[in-house]
């Protein structure tokens, strides 16, 4: 980093390419922010036919784990299958009790 702003400055201290220089470091922020939430790593794995089948079948482990352990982030208690319903039929993937459901979630 240090390297690099070296070679965009002038012997005097100015910078040379000031615009550039702001929108190449946004590029750099928003890359390393795609990169540390995992953002668009799905998309990846299609190109490859043995990622994919890995992914399948990860996808179909968490998804076994993920019935059984459907529990409230609050209360921790164990949600009813209606209460999965509601949460899927309204696009909830955040697990809330009944009781404990934010109201701004309904849309």
């Amino acid at each position: 980093m240090e390297l690099a702003l070296r070679r965009l400055r002038f012997p005097e201290g100015k910078i040379k390419n000031l615009k550039y220089a702001i929108r190449a470091a946004a590029q750099d922020a928003l890359r390393d922010a795609c990169d540390h939430f995992q953002m668009g790593w799905v998309d990846l794995g299609k190109t490859s036919s043995s990622v994919n089948s890995t992914h399948r079948q990860s996808n179909k482990e968490h998804s076994k784990s993920q019935n059984k352990s459907d529990v409230c982030m609050v209360c921790k208690t164990e949600l009813s299958q209606t209460e999965v319903d509601l949460l899927k039929g309204n696009g909830i993937k955040l697990k809330y009790c009944n009781e404990h459901l934010p109201k701004h979630f309904f849309k």
